[in-house]
């Protein structure tokens, strides 16, 4: 479960998210802040057309207020004392009734259409009392956006032909002034550079733990759009447990790559992460190589993976600058595969910036043989590759797992035909297999 505003008014670091969370609240009197809000009944009950247009305008302040203001929490199901004189504080639990997935969708709707630029990844908790488990609260954590100002169109007689950028100032909502509009312009091209520069850090960060020498490796990082606030919660049971899921994956994991050499190895605490490496001496044929692979997974959602053979091709030798076209595959898989358990076992709910290359650079690239399993085209000075250069975008994890994977396949295809090669990396057919596995 997350941790919530709400935790933090109440001083209470454990992450439950449950009932008693609530009626403690209650107890306490817990006032609205800038990222909190209690609200007595759902956003979207209203029958006619024009109330339901009322409502969503209003959802779609709320919601956009919150993430113009570094994100927060808004709880529907909690009476509050009210007055110019009193201000809001949690009262009692009113149980707002069933909740169906209808409702759900259409608060991701409104996030989704009647704000600009879009708020996705919105978390959404039912939290009930057994047991009446029908009855209970709408939890709504709303992220804090890398995309400020998040823009709506107020209502004003009738007519919406105007945006305006709402934004929390304490327990209330209030809308900019240009000058607060320009500022949040300047300073989201500014987190824009930032984290760019943070994310070509931490890939270099990456690459330069790599062992081996001068090898080269297939390499890939995936970081969330918005870190999980809490890097340090991560332990080593969730750690083992996301790798085992990840690693169980049957359907997505490659069959020789980073899960294969790491499976048995133990992870390694790091810098706000957990490590697994392995290696595998590369026998026959004279060769004298070892393949090895290094994944991590970090406190704050984000996974990388590396591979590399060494430069071994079986019947040939070894040079250390070829890359074969597989090895592309084997890491996009278990990338993947480490990525999903991770947003889904901590909670992630916003898209990826991703890279993949092959580091050091090389213009060497092995294309593997249609017919002969394990073996490889014959290379020639023709097929040398000039002037490769990484691959950088998102992961539309928003999307869900198929909008994910199709976006990450993208990616990955994109940085193959940079070779001159077309590789049969298609996401359909893995989302076939695991829909048959399932």
């Amino acid at each position: 479960m997350p941790w919530t505003p709400l935790h933090a008014a109440l001083g209470e670091a454990a992450a439950l998210l449950d009932y008693a969370l609530f009626e403690r609240a209650c107890e306490a009197h817990t006032p609205e802040s800038t990222n909190l809000d209690w609200k007595q009944a759902l956003p979207l009950n209203r029958a006619t057309e024009t109330g339901k247009q009322e409502q969503e305008l209003e959802l779609a302040k709320d919601i956009a207020a919150l993430a113009n203001s570094g994100g927060g929490m808004i709880a529907y199901g909690v009476a509050q004392t009210g007055g110019r004189e009193n201000p809001s504080r949690a009262k009692s639990i009113e149980p707002v009734g069933p909740l169906d997935e209808l409702t759900l969708t259409n608060i991701r709707r409104v996030a989704g259409t009647l704000i600009y630029p879009p708020i996705t990844g919105l978390g959404l908790f039912p939290v009930t009392a057994a047991p009446e488990e029908d009855k209970g609260i709408l939890v709504l954590l709303v992220p804090d956006s890398p995309e400020t100002p998040h823009l709506v169109h107020p209502r004003q007689g009738g007519r919406r032909d105007w945006f305006g950028a709402p934004f929390r100032d304490g327990p209330d909502t209030s809308w900019m002034v240009e000058r607060q509009i320009a500022a949040a312009y300047v300073a989201r091209e500014a987190r824009r550079r930032q984290g760019q520069q943070d994310f070509d850090e931490r890939f270099k960060s990456f690459v330069d733990s790599l062992p081996g020498g001068d090898s080269t490796w297939v390499a890939a990082l995936a970081v969330p759009e918005v870190p999980l606030p809490r890097p340090r919660d991560l332990g080593f049971p969730a750690a083992n447990g996301i790798f085992k899921r990840a690693w169980d994956n049957a359907q997505l994991v490659a069959p020789f790559g980073p899960r294969e050499l790491t499976l048995a190895a133990p992870p390694r605490r790091g810098l706000q992460r957990f490590v697994r490496q392995g290696e595998r001496t590369i026998n026959g044929g004279g060769l004298d190589a070892v393949s090895r692979a290094r994944v991590e997974l970090h406190g704050d959602g984000s996974v990388a993976v590396a591979f590399t053979r060494d430069g071994a091709i079986p019947g040939e030798g070894r040079s250390r600058s070829q890359v074969p076209l597989d090895d592309f595959e084997a890491v996009a898989r278990d990338l993947f595969a480490l990525l999903w358990a991770a947003r889904e076992r901590l909670g992630v709910v916003s898209d990826y910036a991703a890279r993949i290359t092959v580091t050091p650079p090389t213009q060497i690239f092995r294309v593997p043989h249609p017919q002969v399993r394990g073996a490889y085209e014959t290379w020639n000075e023709a097929s040398r590759v000039y002037g490769y250069v990484p691959v950088t975008g998102p992961i539309i994890a928003t999307e869900g797992f198929e909008g994910a994977l199709r976006s990450w396949f993208d990616l990955v295809n994109d940085a193959i035909n940079q070779t001159g090669y077309t590789w049969p990396l298609d996401a359909g057919d893995v989302l076939l297999a695991v829909q048959l596995d399932d």
